[in-house]
C-alpha cells in the first residue's frame, strides 16, 4: 500500500522561485507510485536529536570539494512527521528528472549521515541504514569549518534547493 508521503509527491508541475527574481514553471514526469515507493524507501529516516534547523546547516557544509567551492552532497528531508537524510539526486529522482546516482554516492550519504550520528545530532529509524552507515565511515567527505563558511573562504553551493 501506497503511503501518504508518496501521493503528496505525484505532481506534474511546481513553481520555483527564478534567478530574477520572477516565477518559473518546471515541468516534471508524472512518477508511478510504485517507482516512488521505491525511491521514498531508499532513503535514510532518521529521528532528531538536535533541532532541525542546526542539522540544514551542518548539512551544508558537508559535500565535495572543487577548487574554492563546496557542493553540498545531503539534505534532510521533513515530510509527514518524518525525517529523511537524502542525496540531492534522490531528490532529482523524486521530482521525476534524470538522475545518475552511483553506490559511490550512496556511500557518501551513509557516511555523512554516520557523521550526524557521531556527533549526536541524529538517531537512526532502521538498523539496515546504522550498519550501512557503519560500513561507510571511512569514505571521505570534505567538511568546511563554520568560521571558514562564515568568512567566505569556501563558497557553499547547492545542487538541489528544498
Amino acid at each position: 500500500m501506497i503511503n501518504n508521503f508518496v501521493t503528496d509527491y505525484l505532481f506534474e508541475t511546481e513553481i520555483v522561485m527564478d534567478n530574477d527574481n520572477g516565477f518559473k514553471v518546471r515541468k516534471f514526469k508524472k512518477i508511478p507510485q510504485e517507482q516512488l515507493q521505491e525511491i521514498i524507501d531508499s532513503f535514510i529516516e532518521v529521528e532528531l536529536i538536535q533541532p532541525f534547523q542546526v542539522i540544514r546547516e551542518t548539512l551544508s557544509r558537508i559535500g565535495v570539494l572543487q577548487k574554492n567551492t563546496l557542493y553540498e552532497t545531503a539534505h534532510i528531508l521533513h515530510k509527514k512527521e518524518r525525517y529523511y537524510i537524502v542525496h540531492f539526486l534522490e531528490l532529482f529522482m523524486l521530482d521525476g528528472r534524470e538522475s545518475t546516482l552511483t553506490p559511490d554516492d550512496k556511500l557518501r550519504v551513509y557516511k555523512i549521515a554516520h557523521l550526524l550520528f557521531k556527533w549526536n545530532m541524529i538517531k537512526f529509524v532502521k538498523q539496515e541504514d546504522f550498519d550501512k552507515a557503519e560500513a561507510a565511515k571511512d569514505v571521505y567527505v570534505n567538511i568546511v569549518k563554520t568560521g571558514d563558511a562564515r568568512m567566505n573562504m569556501i563558497k557553499l553551493e547547492k545542487k538541489y534547493a528544498l
